[in-house]
């Protein structure tokens, strides 16, 4: 209902529509960030206790709509992931 109203307001038609090109414009964005900026802009670290050794583990997430703005990159991205991998040894 609020959608609506603001939609109303700003005299927006197509709400979708602009909802699509929002969503466009900051997939976007993420090619303009380099492969470090990527791996690590969203990127939470664990540390696990074993019975026999600690371990650390780490997810990083990339939010996007726009899936194909990362997938084209995943031959730079792959490689900067075991290098972070490395450096947080």
């Amino acid at each position: 209902m609020i959608v609506a109203l603001l939609a109303e307001i700003a005299e927006i038609d197509d709400i979708n529509f602009l909802a699509s090109q929002q969503f466009k414009a900051k997939s976007k964005e993420l090619a303009t960030l380099s492969a470090h900026q990527l791996v690590c802009g969203d990127q939470k670290a664990f540390s696990l206790t074993g019975a026999d050794r600690g371990y650390k583990i780490g997810f990083a997430v990339v939010e996007t709509t726009d899936d194909e703005v990362i997938m084209v990159r995943k031959s730079e991205l792959l490689p900067e992931l075991r290098i972070v991998k490395a450096e947080r040894k």
